[in-house]
């Protein structure tokens, strides 16, 4: 499993999030039409983006412990 640093995962993070709000306001102007799949594809980068919000603040806790 590959391991990143926090910069890297923020990064990642901030381009999931610019691609979000172009294809907002991409379907805003009517650009592209809304469909399943482009649905289901801003749904994946919420979650993805939330899940990895989540990780950085437990790994960044004091208490997380790699060891058991």
């Amino acid at each position: 499993m590959k391991q990143y640093s926090y910069e890297r995962i923020q990064e990642i993070i901030r381009r999931r999030e610019r691609s979000l709000e172009i294809t907002q306001k991409l379907l805003k102007l009517k650009l592209i039409r809304k469909r399943a799949s482009l649905t289901i594809l801003m749904i994946y980068y919420r979650v993805c983006n939330a899940i990895l919000r989540a990780v950085i603040k437990i790994t960044a806790h004091p208490s997380f412990n790699f060891t058991m």
